[in-house]
């Protein structure tokens, strides 16, 4: 559940998750929670993006991992 692994994020337990889906209410709540928690929310392109459609996945973060998991994703769907 990303609830729950974002939550662990957020209290430093687990350093990302990323969620590969469409669904916006299921990180639309998880931003301000991750980001007042000093972590980042993006999406899976690294971009800002808005909950009132569709998202493009999420990658969830304490930030210290957040570039290196976009870059990640760029070069897989590079291949």
């Amino acid at each position: 559940c990303v609830v729950a692994e974002a939550m662990l994020v957020a209290e430093g337990k687990i350093e990302i998750v990323t969620y590969p889906h469409s669904h916006p209410y299921d990180i639309a709540g998880l931003k301000p929670i991750i980001e007042g928690a000093g972590g980042k929310v993006t999406n899976v392109d690294g971009n800002d993006q808005r909950y009132d459609k569709e998202i493009n996945g999420a990658i969830i973060s304490n930030g210290r991992l957040h570039e290196q998991t976009v870059e990640y994703f760029k070069k897989s769907w590079e291949s």
